[in-house]
């Protein structure tokens, strides 16, 4: 029988890496460690030739945006939003002929509350831009129907579900939740109260996969 090795053991080092399965210096085995990664710096902001042209046409209304995003990105002032938007689209060397969306967000702890946030390309010159516009709960919007029609469904969109107000929009109400729906579901402070609830919510059975009314969810 092969007798235990009673060789005395060097004590670990600090960071040391033992092979799994050695036991420590208090006898309990290793078990296997995978090295910490370093975290990544941030990244820095997006650059481009774009947003030096929009800084340098509108010193005073754009601003250039710090934090990583997916596409450029510049910030603009609302009261500047119709003059900068007319540029972005009718500057032949823009071309901003689509714009794929308008999405807000919620900030209930910051001045302005809201972010309302447009995402531009140009079919024609393959680029993007995102432009970031602050918006305060009592503000309101100017539409950008006139520029871009397909700006009327996604303005309603943020009108229904953050309350977010726009001013010369051709049919401005709600477009996912009921007419007689009370507050703005999206908004981080919102509580879903008895009254909101839709119709027949209260007959609403999971186990049988949806509500009791026949052709309804119903099995």
């Amino acid at each position: 029988m092969t007798e235990p090795d009673s060789t005395p053991r060097k004590p670990d080092t600090p960071g040391e890496p033992r092979t799994p399965g050695t036991p420590d210096a208090a006898g309990k085995p290793a078990e296997a460690r995978t090295p910490a990664r370093p975290e990544a710096p941030p990244r820095p902001a997006i650059q481009s030739p774009i947003i030096d042209a929009l800084v340098q046409r509108f010193p005073a209304a754009v601003s250039r945006v710090e934090e990583e995003t997916s596409w450029p990105c510049v910030r603009v002032a609302l009261t500047s939003l119709p003059e900068v938007a007319g540029f972005l689209r009718k500057e032949p060397s823009l071309d901003f002929d689509y714009l794929t969306c308008v999405s807000g967000v919620d900030y209930p702890e910051r001045a302005p509350r809201f972010d309302l946030v447009y995402h531009f390309v140009s079919l024609k010159h393959k680029h993007t831009l995102q432009v970031k516009v602050g918006v305060a709960e009592t503000d309101v919007v100017p539409s950008l129907t006139s520029t871009w029609k397909g700006a009327d469904w996604n303005e309603r969109e943020v009108f229904d579900l953050l309350g977010v107000n726009f001013s010369g929009h051709p049919d401005l109400r709600r477009i996912l939740m009921p007419e007689q729906w009370k507050g703005h579901p999206l908004r981080k402070d919102y509580v879903l109260a008895d009254e909101d609830k839709f119709p027949g919510d209260e007959g609403f059975d999971p186990e049988k996969g949806g509500w009791g009314v026949p052709g309804v969810g119903s099995k």
